[in-house]
């Protein structure tokens, strides 16, 4: 099977040699959507997008006053589903590589209601800008993907995660039905980037499907989770395995 151009675009990318020019990448490519990302991922998701988070948020029982931190936030969605349900008394920190993103996302923040404390800042997954031991939870939601070394980030998200805290992780996923998964792969590989050059004008969505070819799959998140030292581990297949929300906490 002759690869595509994109196809050696990922590949490229992800070897340990180019890990720079990943990152360089990754913050033009988002910065360039970020005006029309959040439409982009309701139209590409069907509108349910906002369940898988809300799912997230109840699965892990995040409680009043939580301190959360949302590793690469981009438009502050999951940052934001959170934050209404610590409540005033919460805190509830984002962090991104992509300005553009972050922009957005600022905008929206100031809009919620009974807010607690909020705010942004510019950074990599694979080096936190924050003190250990700090946070009740670290998230994420379809960015460390993304990143130039997926261990390093939960590594990371983990360390900033106080004892008794807890890390989870919603990202696409590998499911196991044989016939969805061809239809699965069908629609992200040939009707996404479609619709992404219809609404966006940009690579990204051709970038993004084919990035999943190099992301992996569920039980290996569960042993990354499990082999930086996250104990109880477990993950929940969403839409067929579609989705995937991986969970596990810092004793």
């Amino acid at each position: 099977m002759v690869k595509t151009r994109i196809q050696e675009k990922v590949e490229h990318l992800n070897k340990r040699e180019n890990k720079r020019e990943k990152a360089a990448y990754v913050r033009k490519m988002f910065n360039e959507i970020a005006g029309r990302y959040d439409i982009m991922n309701r139209l590409i998701s069907g509108g349910i997008d906002p369940l898988w988070r809300e799912f997230a948020i109840t699965e892990i029982k995040l409680a009043d006053g939580a301190k959360v931190l949302d590793v690469c936030t981009g438009t502050c969605d999951l940052a934001i589903t959170a934050a209404k349900r610590t409540g005033a008394g919460g805190e509830v920190f984002g962090v991104d590589l992509s300005e553009g993103m972050l922009r957005v996302g600022l905008g929206k923040i100031k809009n919620v209601k009974n807010s607690p404390v909020m705010a942004l800042s510019q950074g990599r997954a694979e080096d936190l800008p924050f003190r250990s031991d700090y946070f009740d939870v670290a998230m994420a939601s379809c960015g460390i993907r993304n990143t130039t070394d997926i261990p390093k980030s939960f590594s990371e998200m983990m360390r900033v995660v106080k004892p008794g805290g807890v890390v989870f992780n919603l990202d696409l996923g590998h499911p196991k039905n044989k016939i969805f998964d061809k239809l699965y792969r069908f629609y992200f590989f040939n009707i996404v980037p479609i619709v992404g050059k219809l609404f966006s004008h940009s690579e990204a969505y051709s970038y993004l499907p084919n990035s999943l070819l190099t992301f992996p799959d569920q039980e290996t998140i569960k042993k990354i989770f499990e082999d930086i030292g996250l104990k109880r581990v477990r993950y929940h297949n969403l839409l067929g395995g579609a989705m995937a929300l991986h969970i596990g906490y810092k004793e």
